[in-house]
């Protein structure tokens, strides 16, 4: 599809340093750098996911584990409990 929220199974996959090919769309995209930490290729465009995994299987790749410092850095569950939790105490907060 060309328009989701953020995908758990990426993420997932990302924290276990598998390599991600994903299509350009937005929440994808905040979370793979292309030819960084993961491979993306353009929505619809099978011609664009040909040539990524071209790129792919010729070259091979150590994105898997950028992807994983990506994870443990930014979307660790500490972090992600603390946002969490400023957000309950400001909409708390507000009434």
């Amino acid at each position: 599809s060309s328009v989701e929220g953020m995908s758990n199974s990426l993420l997932e996959a990302m924290s276990l340093a598998k390599l991600c090919v994903v299509s350009d769309i937005d929440m994808n995209t905040m979370l793979i750098l292309n030819n960084d930490n993961g491979y993306v290729f353009t929505v619809g465009d099978s011609e664009s996911f040909a040539r990524v995994v071209a790129t792919v299987s010729i070259s091979g790749s150590r994105a898997g584990e950028k992807a994983q410092k990506l994870i443990y850095d930014k979307y660790n569950i500490g972090r992600i409990a603390s946002k969490y939790e400023r957000l309950i105490k400001s909409v708390v907060n507000e009434k």
